[in-house]
């Protein structure tokens, strides 16, 4: 049901985006056709159907050709400045004191304006529009099958006279052999030919009563008609407009293509004949009878009297205002084509958007997001405080986000579960969900098992399916599925860079799952085959895009295997190393020369690939953060002071020549913080420059000592678990400082480079059990960011304690670990 629902949705954006880029072939052919207008109804109509042609494919161009984006004039840019956009979704306008003595007030009148996504109107747009679309095809359908029988019942033709005047008139024409069947029915009116492959001409039963005038100038134009394959254009201008049944052009064209087709063979007839009177009479004469009695041919036959405008034609005959010019030619057709591609390319591949403001690193920052959650520190009378306030606002995001965070700390497994699954259902694109609490698809959360977490990825796919348009949906999708699924969320992250290329927020969650396939597929031992084989599709799906930024950022990004120690090394190890390094750098110059050639305008990628070509390296560190010269400290928001939240927001900011800030952007911090450090920056001022520059700099919220929770104990007593057959436990439990004493080995984590750039720091806790010889024999994670989980468990891994002894017989212990990724200044 989810498929069916983002085919339909993908079907609409594909006909929306193939509407307006036709307009671009419409103009050309505007102008061309004005151009070319002394030479001919034949030219004018080649030029029309090359518009026809491109039409029918620009919904298959606009996914198959790759993109070629282009930033629009300054004035048409949307404005870059934080006052233009909300920083924050799902903001609401709640206001909360928190009193010297802890007391909690709530003023009522101030709702929450709190929007969900517009939902609603895809509902009846999408099936009306296939209703209207099948309603179209079953008309096109039943006027194929009525000429088609009309010609089959019809009687065939076998005179000798016939037959000749139909030869001359080939050769006139140069038209090739076969000729065509001419048949005779009492069901017709008037001449008309229908059929594309096999096409016969159908003359009333009484044409034997014609002159021969009348006789040669009905088969000259029927014979221009086949020779030109209008029944094939008439069908193909029908299904064009049975599929853009909404679109005005579609409806033009179709009737411009007829006339031009009417007006074409109307100068095949005459011109053998030169008798544009008499010709004018025939046609009046079968406009006549087709008036008198309601004809029942459209476009299914090209028939001689078809015409909206019968009046203007018949008078263009008389006055001789026919433009006499040949057929078209092979190389006019050639030609034809060759203007055509250029404009066809440009109609279906240029997409404008806007691009990013200049970074001040040579890589992005990653999106918003706390380490620090919510809420968990709140007391059980202040949790009540929020629970209430739900009850009376079942949309109230801030507070919903503060309550997940108290279940969460407090290990309320169903609560938890209930306001992970409400958030999801009516809030997917809330920002929400780039808090710790909620991204339960990469922190391990042991209240979150299988079968609710295969519950939440069903309502992630549904949300997706429902709202394919909206990047912030697919973004906290794509983060759900997480490592989990890399595979779901790359196909999630690439749909959210198509609708949206200005959202930078998931380029470095592809960069990363990018750089991880890497690892895994170029590795110097083997691994099981249907992991590589799923990491090897990642890296095609993510590396066939035509998005610059995601090309541009992993090849910058593109990791390359560490070397320690390679005197130590063997020989085919450090071979693989070698290679390794070599492929990657060839990789890492594929991608950013297509990342340059799709954003020519971008410095980046031409100052990365000098960089390459002169052996530096690609990837480096952000600058330290400045600091103001004078500055106004930041009003501590209440709810975050109610939530117990604390740490840095680091923003982007413009700083003038003379030191003030003239906008300010979020980089990293916790939402409930950011909008009182982007008010508070607005007032900074920063050292003098030479001109204006971008630059970072942070905002550090720190809680009052009498607001922090105190630390808990250091060490828990020890308790036994299960015991063998002599009495024996065989298991312990251990506090995590006292095992800590028995550790002889353990390693440094390396500092993962993401976390680093984002500035994320904290600690990553472990549930582990300890062998009997002293080995980690098993670890289950507890909590922590999910940027640096990955780097903890490789060097818990690698782990060694002491043996532990219980009366002298050693026994496996369950203990806890911390990891600490602690950032320098």
């Amino acid at each position: 049901m989810y498929l069916a629902q983002w085919s339909n949705r993908m079907v609409m954006y594909l006909l929306a985006s193939a509407s307006l880029r036709v307009l671009v072939l419409a103009a050309w052919a505007a102008l061309l056709a004005w151009v070319l207008r002394r030479r001919g109804p034949e030219t004018r109509h080649a030029v029309w159907v090359a518009v026809l042609a491109g039409m029918l494919l620009m919904p298959v161009l606009t996914v198959v050709v790759p993109r070629h984006l282009v930033a629009p004039p300054s004035w048409l840019q949307a404005p870059s400045s934080a006052q233009s956009k909300p920083p924050l979704r799902g903001q609401t306008r709640t206001v909360m004191t928190v009193t010297a003595s802890g007391a909690i007030t709530v003023d009522e009148s101030a709702a929450p304006v709190w929007r969900p996504v517009r939902r609603g109107w895809s509902s009846w747009l999408i099936p009306a529009y296939w209703l209207i679309a099948a309603f179209a095809a079953l008309r096109v359908g039943q006027a194929v099958r009525r000429a088609t029988r009309l010609v089959s019942q019809a009687e065939e033709i076998r005179d000798e006279g016939l037959s000749e005047m139909l030869r001359v008139i080939c050769l006139e024409q140069g038209s090739g052999y076969p000729l065509p069947v001419v048949r005779q029915s009492d069901s017709t009116l008037v001449p008309f030919t229908a059929g594309w492959q096999s096409p016969a001409i159908l003359l009333p039963s009484g044409w034997r009563e014609w002159d021969s005038f009348k006789l040669r100038a009905v088969l000259a134009h029927e014979m221009a008609h086949i020779r030109r394959s209008d029944w094939l254009i008439a069908l193909l201008a029908a299904i064009n407009r049975t599929l853009f049944w909404f679109h005005p052009l579609a409806w033009w064209l179709e009737r411009r293509l007829a006339s031009l087709a009417e007006e074409a063979c109307d100068t095949a007839a005459i011109g053998p004949q030169g008798d544009a009177r008499r010709y004018a009479s025939v046609v009046l004469e079968f406009a006549v009878t087709m008036a008198t009695v309601r004809p029942r041919l459209s476009w299914e036959a090209t028939a001689m009297a078809r015409s909206s405008k019968i009046g203007g034609r018949i008078e263009r005959i008389m006055e001789g205002r026919m433009s006499w010019s040949k057929s078209m030619t092979k190389p006019g057709w050639a030609l034809l084509l060759l203007l055509s591609l250029p404009v066809l390319y440009s109609a279906s591949a240029l997409q404008p958007f806007q691009p990013p403001r200049q970074p001040t690193s040579t890589f992005g920052p990653l999106p918003p997001f706390s380490t620090e959650v919510a809420g968990a520190d709140m007391t059980a009378a202040e949790a009540a405080t929020l629970e209430d306030r739900i009850v009376r606002n079942t949309k109230d995001i801030d507070a919903r986000l503060l309550i997940t965070g108290y279940y969460y700390r407090t290990a309320l497994a169903e609560p938890y579960r209930q306001q992970l699954r409400w958030m999801v259902e009516n809030a997917p694109e809330s920002y929400a969900h780039d808090t710790y609490a909620f991204s339960v698809g990469n922190n391990g959360s042991l209240m979150i098992d299988e079968a609710e977490r295969a519950k939440l990825a069903d309502l992630w796919r549904k949300q997706a399916a429902l709202h394919p348009a909206d990047p912030a949906v697919l973004v906290h999708a794509g983060r759900f599925f997480g490592d989990r699924d890399p595979e779901a969320a790359v196909q999630f992250y690439l749909r959210a860079r198509e609708v949206a290329p200005a959202d930078l927020s998931c380029v470095e969650d592809l960069v990363r799952l990018h750089a991880i396939a890497v690892a895994n597929v170029d590795r110097p031992t083997p691994a099981a085959s249907d992991l590589i084989q799923r990491h090897a599709r990642i890296l095609a799906a993510v590396e066939k895009v035509d998005d610059p930024e995601v090309l541009g950022r992993i090849a910058i990004r593109l990791p390359s295997p560490r070397i320690h120690s390679p005197e130590s090394l063997p020989a085919s190890v450090r071979e693989w190393m070698a290679e390794s390094a070599r492929k990657r750098t060839v990789l890492a110059k594929t991608l950013l020369e297509r990342a340059h050639a799709l954003a020519p305008a971008d410095e980046r990628w031409v100052k990365a690939l000098a960089r390459l070509d002169a052996g530096d390296a690609l990837y480096e560190q952000p600058g330290a953060p400045e600091l103001p010269v004078s500055s106004r400290a930041a009003v501590y928001p209440p709810l975050a002071k109610l939530g117990r939240v604390q740490g840095r927001v680091m923003l982007e900011v413009s700083v003038r020549s003379d030191g003030s800030v003239s906008e300010a952007s979020l980089m990293s911090g916790h939402p409930l913080l950011a909008q009182a450090a982007l008010e508070a920056v607005k007032s900074w001022r920063f050292a003098a420059r030479p001109a204006e520059q971008r630059i970072v700099t942070m905002v550090e919220f720190r809680l009052p000592a009498d607001l922090v929770s105190p630390a808990p104990a250091s060490a828990a007593p020890v308790q036994a678990s299960g015991t063998t057959a002599g009495g024996t436990p065989s298991r312990i439990s251990v506090g995590g400082n006292v095992q800590q004493a028995m550790l002889t080995e353990s390693p440094a984590p390396v500092y993962p480079p993401l976390a680093r750039q984002a500035r994320i720091s904290g600690t990553v806790r472990f549930k582990v059990v300890i062998g009997k010889d002293g080995s980690v024999a098993n670890m289950t994670l507890a909590s922590g960011h999910p940027l640096l989980i990955q780097a903890a468990q490789e060097a818990v891994q690698a782990y060694r304690y002491k043996p532990t002894l219980l009366n002298g017989n050693p026994v496996e212990v369950e203990t806890e670990v911390n990891v600490n990724f602690q950032l320098s200044n």
